[in-house]
């Protein structure tokens, strides 16, 4: 069974509900194997939320609860992006974010992380399961398999997940995750942009 990740829950929630219906309505109209697992994205103006800027308002508990409600009635899980590379403990008591987490955790969501910081205390004050995102890029194998033991899931850094050699060293393959971008190349140069 290939899971797949379907992106933001905020902006193209009704795009990605239209798809996860059109799967379970017209399962012939796709591979066989293939599931939608979850739907990952971040609240407007959220401190903790890496590259993408939303210039809206912030949403209300009542619009997370109704978001999250959409995705839990189709069985798809959200995945809270909190990859803000510069996320650091002083920011761990921002209200918002902590509003976020708070009505995520009562939908079974799962967060996505960049720093150990963040995952610490996310697992910690809300009992989440973890993603260590694809932003922090791991290069070495050996490193995946340590942050197997600290995150429920890794996303492989992109330049990697096509490296037989490389994936052939990782302990446990059914916790790792690839991004797939097919419209960039290995190295991509305006990756980072």
């Amino acid at each position: 069974m290939i899971k797949y990740t379907l992106p933001d829950f905020t902006v193209g929630l009704g795009l990605n509900l239209f798809f996860i219906r059109l799967l379970e309505q017209r399962p012939d109209w796709f591979q066989d194997g293939v599931a939608i697992d979850s739907v990952y994205g971040c609240f407007p103006n959220c401190i903790m939320n890496g590259g993408r800027a939303y210039v809206r308002e912030r949403a209300s508990k009542a619009q997370m609860d109704e978001a999250f409600s959409l995705l839990e009635e189709r069985g798809v899980k959200p995945r809270i992006t909190f990859t803000n590379m510069l996320a650091g403990s002083e920011h761990l008591g921002d209200a918002y974010f902590n509003e976020i987490l708070e009505v995520g955790a009562r939908h079974g969501a799962e967060a996505i992380v960049y720093a150990d910081v963040v995952g610490d205390y996310i697992r910690a004050n809300f009992g989440m399961k973890l993603v260590l995102s694809t932003t922090r890029a791991i290069e070495d194998a050996s490193a995946v398999n340590r942050m197997l033991d600290r995150y429920d899931y890794v996303v492989l850094n992109y330049n990697r997940h096509k490296d037989a050699a490389f994936l052939a060293a990782i302990e446990d393959a059914a916790r790792v995750e690839v991004m797939v971008n097919e419209f960039c190349q290995r190295n991509c140069p305006h990756r980072q942009e």
